[in-house]
């Protein structure tokens, strides 16, 4: 009677000696597939790493255009040179028009605002 390896398709005459290469067989086939997906995620990893890097350096490149874009309407010109003396004007800021003294207006007291009749803007 033949015995055959499921694995590698190895005939042996006799159970013992299929059962030993069977063991070494299964092993190999493990370590050669976790290579395999290794291999493959570690490729997979590099395409994503190659394109993080590609989006960086066109965020990059957009970046430094906008950047030379406000320049430009702020009366600026590019890195390093200068087209007006000028400097841009200021905004003004406006005073914060929140509670005063420290005072917060709560949740329950638009409830209340709200049910008198008055809504939030």
């Amino acid at each position: 009677m033949r015995f055959k390896c499921e694995g590698c398709l190895k005939e042996y005459n006799q159970d013992a000696p299929l059962k030993r290469h069977r063991a070494k067989c299964q092993a190999l086939n493990t370590l050669f597939s976790q290579g395999l997906t290794r291999a493959r995620e570690d490729a997979e990893q590099k395409i994503l790493d190659a394109k993080e890097l590609e989006r960086t350096l066109q965020g990059e490149d957009a970046e430094e255009i906008d950047e030379d874009e406000l320049a430009r309407e702020q009366g600026y010109g590019s890195e390093g040179s200068e087209d007006s003396g000028a400097e841009p004007e200021q905004e003004e800021t406006q005073p914060d028009l929140g509670p005063e003294d420290g005072e917060e207006i709560g949740d329950d007291e638009d409830e209340e605002r709200e049910e008198a009749g008055f809504s939030a803007l």
